[in-house]
């Protein structure tokens, strides 16, 4: 989300803040750029490249025989274009750097950046100029994003509450102030013919203390020379002692005495001291006035896309209290006193003696908040005494308005910054070896979440997917007196779940029915009413969407394209009215109770053979009989039975009992209980088959054209086929 901001508002919020000596009768306190020191660039430039250098040298150069223009910094610039796509002579990317950090090599070296400078030819490059066409619009909206992505590597190699950047098109300049809940922007000013103002900003700017440019207080980075640099070091390397993680295997476990860590976490640890990626130690305050809590972290496992929103960032972590590894998360949660923090659910979910849960070790939300303007926008005059946009009082209630090309937008609730820590690490889902033991998991899991709603707390999760469904080995003891590992697993990442009225209580205002951006794992349902409430059968429906992308990922099947199904299945919507709404194949295979792609290839799971012997297929079609009888009785009871397009298939009064099924989690249980023991193939892991294509549902889905119902229904020769194959495979107990 951008908003504009004016430029003198920016400037008294930002950087000419109070207690700072930046009075121009103070002439001796900031240097004067000369006339000649500017008339470089007066002239037109034949590249950015030129541009570029020749406003480094301006600021880089000492002023009058004393400091240059941003005392203790200097701008570098790149040897080539920073971002993908190879060396442009449109755009160059620049920044300042401490003096002391000034990279020599050409490199962007993202965890040094102290302000980030893009430099444009002209005024057509100006990314928040009106719009004057729809091509321009594209244009523009392109060029933004790569900033975005330029502004996120940043903030993903630092510890930030917030980066400024200067947004340089020819002579003129924007300043912008980037934080997660998006970007400011002022109108743009000619700093060749006001050297003074440009004066006045850099060396505003390098008088801010750390916190006011934007770097986090409670983040310490750390130096090769400290004992916190080289305990890091220390426990990073593997130790006789360490577990295997594969089920199966045997080992002795080691005394109480001696740290049981499991290899993979060490090895976890390991990869996150790369270089180029700094090393940080991160404080947790502390509510009873203890001593804050620290944690040593190297590069993220996990980095949210994007650089609005929550940012989460996920950290095998050091405690230095207990020289333990554990896991930190790094989030940015929208502010809402009336809503919890997932550190009160865990404790919540562990006095009630939920399993497969993480354990809380601390949590804490810091004291930083994401800025934003309080109000639209309306015309005044800007500080060099022309017209602009300063804010008004709104005249209704508004959250937000997205950017349109035109200044004049507020921005989003602010969002808190906060961290949470708990005792396990754990392995990705995508680590299972086999079918069975990918079913084992997501059992446990819905184990937990029955445990969580069963509860008196009534809690849903909200949030599930496969980055919140992961695996724990844990130690199991065998006969002879050896252990092996189990796959436990664990339902994870509760920082959306809500807790759910009994009936005939008031439903507790705070979390929106549901939050977030578009989830490729969210049910049916959820995607077309995102303002329904969240139901148990819309959970369950999340872990058989979880259970289904991966099986089609890695293990075999009838599909031919792989990762045209995935894209079509998870990563699709419709358009209505505006809105996005669930993708037709989602919704098709729902409704139908098949598994199918648009070309209406029939999905099966097979064995080394090629044919459909495998018990997944039996368990996925007989959930399927159940999310078909629940949406078939909706679109029943919302056609008043006058015209019911899918007689067809079911009459819904004879299969109420099968909707029912979804109301609880004991008939899942079951059915995957009984699906765990039959007998499985052993090698029907093939790998991924999204590789080189896709890795993830994507975040930013594709639209696709609404498709008339008639068009999704099946003709009665291919309705026979399908439901005989069906019938073999349920005759064969598959």
């Amino acid at each position: 989300m951008a908003s504009y901001m004016p430029l003198r508002s920016f400037l008294a919020t930002f950087i000419m803040l109070p207690g700072h000596d930046l009075s121009l009768d103070h002439a001796e306190s900031k240097p004067h750029i000369p006339y000649d020191g500017v008339m470089p660039l007066k002239a037109a430039a034949e590249n950015a490249r030129e541009l570029a250098t020749k406003f480094a040298t301006l600021v880089n150069e000492p002023l009058n025989g004393g400091p240059n223009l941003c005392p203790g910094f200097k701008v570098a610039l790149p040897l080539n274009k920073w971002g993908p796509g190879g060396p442009s002579d449109r755009k160059v990317d620049g920044a300042l750097f401490q003096q002391d950090d000034v990279p020599s090599n050409g490199q962007p070296h993202w965890a040094k950046q102290m302000l980030l400078i893009q430099f444009r030819l002209g005024s057509e490059d100006d990314l928040y100029a009106e719009s004057v066409g729809s091509d321009d619009d594209k244009e523009r909206a392109k060029r933004r994003e790569e900033l975005s992505a330029y502004v996120g590597h940043v903030l993903a190699h630092q510890q930030r509450t917030a980066l400024f950047a200067l947004l340089v098109h020819g002579t003129k300049m924007r300043l912008s102030r980037w934080d997660r809940a998006g970007t400011l922007f002022t109108e743009p000013f000619d700093y060749v013919d006001q050297p003074k103002l440009l004066r006045d900003i850099m060396w505003g700017f390098s008088s801010l203390s750390k916190e006011e440019q934007g770097i986090d207080a409670t983040a310490t980075a750390l130096n090769p020379d400290s004992e916190e640099y080289k305990l890091m070091d220390e426990l990073a390397q593997p130790q006789d002692t360490d577990l295997p993680e594969n089920e199966g295997e045997s080992f002795v476990l080691p005394s109480k005495k001696t740290p049981r860590v499991f290899a993979y976490v060490r090895n976890m640890f390991a990869s996150s001291l790369q270089d180029g990626w700094q090393r940080w130690k991160l404080l947790m305050p502390t509510k009873k006035g203890k001593p804050a809590r620290a944690f040593l972290v190297g590069k993220p496992s996990f980095i949210a896309p994007g650089l609005e929103g929550r940012g989460t960032r996920g950290y095998v972590a050091v405690d230095c209290e207990l020289r333990r590894f554990v896991f930190l998360k790094d989030v940015w949660r929208p502010h809402d006193e009336r809503v919890e923090v997932e550190g009160e659910v865990l404790r919540k979910l562990r006095r009630a003696g939920v399993k497969n849960v993480p354990t809380l070790v601390c949590d804490a939300e810091l004291d930083q908040e994401t800025w934003r303007l309080p109000y639209p926008t309306t015309t005044s005059v800007d500080i060099s005494g022309k017209r602009c946009e300063v804010p008004r009082p709104p005249q209704r209630r508004r959250n937000t308005v997205p950017l349109t090309g035109v200044p004049g937008t507020i921005r989003s609730k602010p969002l808190r910054h906060y961290r949470i820590v708990v005792e396990e690490v754990c392995m990705p889902l995508s680590n299972f070896k086999t079918g069975r033991q990918l079913v084992s998991v997501i059992r446990d899991c819905v184990q937990a979440h029955e445990d969580a709603f069963c509860s008196g707390n009534r809690i849903l999760h909200r949030d599930i997917g496969v980055g919140n469904i992961l695996i724990l080995p844990e130690p199991v003891k065998l006969g002879d007196g050896m252990y092996t590992s189990h796959w436990r697993g664990m339902l994870t990442d509760w920082e959306l779940s809500k807790s759910v009225p009994w009936v005939g209580e008031l439903s507790r205002e705070g979390r929106p029915a549901r939050v977030g951006t578009w989830q490729s794992f969210n049910s049916a349902h959820s995607l077309d009413y995102p303002h329904a409430p969240v139901q148990v059968e819309d959970e369950l429906e999340s872990f058989f969407h979880v259970l289904y992308y991966n099986a089609l990922r890695y293990l075999r099947n009838s599909c031919p394209d792989v990762p045209t199904a995935v894209a079509q299945y998870f990563d699709t919507y419709e358009a209505t009215e505006g809105r996005p709404k669930c993708g037709p194949v989602k919704r098709y295979s729902m409704q139908t109770g098949s598994l199918q792609t648009v070309g209406r290839h029939q999905v099966f799971f097979v064995d080394e053979n090629g044919k459909p012997f495998h018990p997944l297929n039996g368990l996925l079609w007989e959930v399927l009989s159940w999310f078909s009888a629940r949406y078939i009785k909706a679109e029943y009871a919302r056609s008043n039975a006058v015209q019911y397009k899918f007689s067809h298939l079911i009459v819904p009064t004879e299969h109420d009992g099968l909707a029912k099924k979804l109301e609880t989690h004991q008939a899942l249980k079951a059915l995957l209980d009984k699906a765990l023991v039959r007998t499985w193939p052993g090698d029907d892991k093939v790998g991924d088959q999204l590789k080189g294509s896709l890795t993830a549902p994507s975040e930013d889905p594709k639209p696709v054209r609404t498709r008339k119902a008639s068009s999704l229904e099946e003709s009665p020769k291919k309705r026979a086929k399908r439901s005989s194959l069906r019938s073999i495979v349920r005759g064969l107990g598959l």
